[in-house]
């Protein structure tokens, strides 16, 4: 495998990539990220400032990529979006997410500047680090302003790479059925409780995948879990690549690659790459 030094990697596609699912910090927070990581046998294969790690992702070929962050604590979600909304003016390509804890005063002021002044195209949630369910009662009044400005909601749950008591399918599926209307992507296709995401996705048209993880052949997410593309035709305007750069053990290549490997039509993968999340990202 070559080396995140060595990589040299350009897509073998006759387009450019938009990435829904790339995670971008401040420096000295994302030192941190990657310290506890690795804390926990999760290698980086990407590791550089902000900056440079957004030119190396763009020189793979992807064109537009998401600024997706989030919280551990109260008391840094103003300065976090400051940040956001700084690093998205001056680099190519980004399209900043803010990030919210459930229960901080405040919230919902926060969104409504963030999307109506900043310019943010949505929310991210990450209940393994939040330690909240999704369908909190407190951030209800935000997911009504986001339904009705039509953002979208981007969030883990599922089982993989590993749950904890507020990852259940169970807590989304709740927050649908009480906004039907909130745009939602699923990351990491629900992983790995694939079956059960795509029963919501039958049920919830708002309800769109991420690729983020899958079909890569890693250690980190196991490939006996496989994924029948037949079962993802039917959803062909609903599915996003992504792939969690610059959070992975593996390169980027890897993303892209495992995706060609699976099968699937050029047509099909012309929409997962760039037109499905060009079209709701605008």
């Amino acid at each position: 495998m070559e080396t995140e030094n060595s990589e040299k990697y350009k897509i073998p596609l006759p387009y450019d990539i938009v990435d829904i699912h790339t995670h971008f910090f401040p420096h000295r927070m994302f030192k941190a990220v990657w310290r506890f990581f690795e804390e926990h046998s999760w290698r980086i294969n990407y590791k550089d400032t902000p900056e440079a790690l957004a030119t190396r992702l763009r020189n793979f070929g992807v064109s537009h990529f998401t600024i997706l962050n989030y919280l551990h604590k109260p008391g840094i979600r103003d300065s976090l979006a400051e940040w956001t909304r700084d690093f998205a003016e001056r680099t190519p390509g980004a399209i900043p997410f803010g990030s919210l804890l459930a229960g901080e005063p405040g919230n919902l002021a926060a969104a409504a500047k963030w999307f109506t002044e900043w310019g943010f195209r949505g929310l991210k949630t990450q209940p393994l680090v939040s330690r909240k369910p999704i369908n909190d009662p407190s951030l209800y009044p935000v997911y009504e302003l986001m339904a009705g400005q039509e953002k979208w909601f981007i969030v883990h749950a599922g089982t993989a790479p590993y749950p904890n008591e507020f990852t259940d399918l169970k807590f989304l599926e709740y927050l649908l059925k009480d906004f039907p209307g909130l745009n939602t992507i699923l990351a990491h296709m629900g992983g790995f409780d694939f079956d059960r995401a795509l029963q919501m996705m039958e049920e919830f048209p708002n309800l769109h995948l991420d690729t983020t993880m899958i079909f890569v052949e890693t250690y980190v997410f196991d490939a006996a879990y496989p994924l029948p593309i037949e079962r993802l035709l039917p959803f062909e305007d609903r599915i996003h690549f992504g792939s969690d750069y610059p959070n992975i053990p593996y390169n980027y290549s890897e993303a892209i690659n495992g995706i060609l490997r699976a099968g699937f039509s050029e047509s099909f993968m012309k929409k997962l790459f760039r037109e499905n999340t060009a079209g709701i990202l605008n």
